[in-house]
């Protein structure tokens, strides 16, 4: 390899430009890396946010339950097991809460006796929060089940309705529709890609926006789940869903009740792919746009390092070999240029007249001297007279 001093000219005006290009380049990205870092904090505190939502809707569910619930148990209509006024109470009620797929009461023996909705003869008393209610005489959250009255997916409450004597009356009964947390993340307006699962604390999955029919079954997502198992009750996690999509999630452990364990796992995940589409998108338009200003920079060296340097440099390289051959008149022949070339060309036309006016001079002394040495000679020997040079000591 070439020493760097003895490149051609072109060769160090690209190293120029490369220089020129390098800092550019890590400015651009730098930038690109700093926006991709940005845009995954924004996603995280989104997430987090919704997670958050999702987690306060729950807690406040519960609690408007147990609170609805108290001030139904005391209403006389629901003591004397009135259907006909629980039918229409209850009715505007769900209006009114269209979080819950249903609101019934159920007479001790677990037959429904009222219900919002039109429903036929259904009894209650195998469901656990039924059996739960009666039981412990309170307040009570089921586990996941398909509803008999409305035949969605839904978790019941329950609670027990006494009279003054404390003879059990009624259990007052209230869907929740888990649609209602699809609705939640729906008018969060996600990105498309992102999915949004339900499970119950046996990995039962309650929803999956991806396939909302699977609903009862247990979850293809074990290796998400195990990577959350060992985790706190929330948090962030990346993980490659069993769609094979790798996505940034936010999960949460939410309780039917405050003084009860976990049984809801909540996670909602965003491709990575989208989290990074505006940052990729602007740095590599950036990238491009760099790439042109170095083409075009690359060009205008060419051009420049040609027209401005090479072909003079080449004009004076030319001078320079005829004069060395003998052609005292070559000159470079660059009057207008400028600079540090314009001053070596004018320096080497300067040289060259100078040299080509000494030798001619010499050569007119030369040319001189030879006539005269002529003329001398033949005053010797052309004319008839004896002629003798003596020196003075002689």
């Amino acid at each position: 390899m070439k020493p760097f001093l003895s490149w051609p000219i072109r060769r160090h005006l690209y190293l120029l430009v490369f220089l020129g290009v390098l800092p550019a380049l890590g400015i651009i990205l730098y930038s690109g890396l700093e926006l991709r870092r940005h845009m995954l904090v924004d996603a995280e505190r989104d997430l987090t946010h919704l997670l958050d939502s999702l987690a306060s809707s729950q807690d406040n569910l519960a609690v408007q339950t147990r609170s609805l619930f108290e001030t139904l148990s005391v209403l006389p209509a629901i003591r004397a097991r009135d259907s006909k006024e629980c039918n229409a109470l209850f009715a505007s009620l769900l209006r009114r809460n269209p979080q819950y797929a249903n609101i019934l009461a159920a007479d001790p023996h677990g037959d429904i006796f009222a219900s919002a909705l039109p429903i036929g003869s259904i009894n209650a008393a195998d469901r656990k929060y039924f059996r739960e209610a009666v039981a412990t005489r309170e307040f009570s959250a089921g586990e996941y089940a398909v509803s008999r009255s409305t035949g969605k997916s839904a978790i019941h409450f329950a609670q027990p309705v006494y009279d003054d004597r404390r003879t059990l009356r009624a259990v007052v009964l209230a869907a929740f529709n888990i649609e209602h947390f699809k609705d939640l993340v729906t008018r969060e307006k996600m990105p498309g890609g992102s999915v949004f699962l339900v499970t119950d604390h046996a990995g039962i999955v309650l929803h999956d926006s991806r396939a909302p029919s699977q609903s009862g079954r247990v979850s293809r997502e074990e290796k998400l789940l195990d990577s959350l198992n060992g985790l706190a009750d929330g948090g962030l996690v990346r993980a490659r869903s069993a769609d094979g999509i790798r996505r940034l999630y936010s999960f949460r452990r939410l309780r039917l009740s405050p003084d009860r364990p976990p049984y809801l796992l909540v996670a909602v995940g965003i491709p990575e792919s989208d989290i990074y589409a505006v940052p990729n998108g602007i740095l590599v338009r950036n990238l491009l746009l760099l790439a042109a200003a170095a083409l075009f920079a690359v060009d205008a060296a060419w051009i420049f390092g040609k027209v401005a340097i090479v072909d003079r440099v080449k004009s004076l390289v030319s001078a320079s070999r005829r004069f060395g051959q003998g052609d005292l008149a070559a000159r470079a022949d660059l009057p207008r240029a400028d600079g540090e070339i314009g001053l070596l060309a004018r320096s080497f036309d300067e040289m060259a007249q100078s040299i080509e006016a000494r030798e001619r001079t010499q050569k007119t002394a030369e040319e001189a001297l030879r006539e005269s040495e002529e003329r001398y000679r033949s005053v010797f020997q052309d004319s008839p007279a004896v002629m003798l040079l003596i020196d003075p000591d002689t």
